[in-house]
């Protein structure tokens, strides 16, 4: 049976060809996403299960086209399909929703600080659907943050505020997508004192982190 991996650095993607008869609800003629692991058996074992996940969402795909012939859709209820990559926002969408869903009684630093570390992630990733970020753009993010010269509690809230972003949008738009942007290993990125890696916004006034932290007020549960 074909597992459909690849390796990059050492870590194992799982790639997959997207039947002819599907391709119009995509953007993609394949689906590329990195398992975030470096074990062949593991892999071997994630890689089956999408496969698997992949074949049933195809399947309803096709009975979903087929409804306007034959007036009934059947689906799995106890499957949840995989969304599109037509079906999901960007980030930048995401970012809009979570701006409108907790910024309404907030004060326009609290939007400054959002936008900022969004700006942050798109820099480095590019503005893309939320089912196509993988851990290398959560390392990249982080990598870039840290040549910046912020120190690890900086760059750690950063993450925060963008994994808050995606944990909203997918569970808003009930997507049922891992994050990627979860536990990023910071052992590479310095320690020292936030007082003196002070962030800049919009207005061009300097902020300490735990002004950051607040002005964002991401709670522990979005972040999770």
């Amino acid at each position: 049976m074909a597992t459909y991996l690849f390796q990059k650095r050492g870590v194992y993607y799982f790639e997959r060809r997207i039947p002819k008869d599907a391709r119009p609800h995509y953007s993609a003629n394949k689906i590329i996403k990195s398992l975030r692991t470096k074990n062949r058996r593991i892999a071997n074992t994630m890689s089956l299960q999408m496969s698997s996940r992949l074949d049933l969402h195809w399947a309803s795909l096709r009975v979903q086209d087929f409804a306007p012939v034959s007036g009934q859709l059947i689906t799995d209820a106890n499957e949840k399909p995989l969304p599109t990559e037509i079906d999901c926002m960007t980030f930048s969408q995401a970012a809009e929703l979570y701006l409108y869903l907790k910024g309404k009684e907030r004060d326009k630093r609290f939007k400054a600080y959002a936008k900022r570390a969004v700006s942050y992630l798109l820099a480095v990733a590019n503005d893309k659907k939320l089912i196509s970020y993988d851990r290398d753009d959560a390392n990249a993010l982080r990598d870039s943050l840290a040549k910046r010269g912020l120190v690890r509690s900086s760059v750690k809230r950063n993450l925060e505020v963008v994994r808050a972003i995606f944990n909203v949008a997918n569970r808003e738009k009930g997507y049922n997508l891992s994050n990627p942007l979860s536990n990023v290993l910071m052992n590479a990125v310095r320690a020292g004192s936030v007082n003196n890696h002070n962030l800049r916004v919009a207005d061009g006034r300097r902020y300490g982190c735990s002004v950051f932290l607040r002005y964002t007020a991401v709670r522990k549960e979005e972040t999770a």
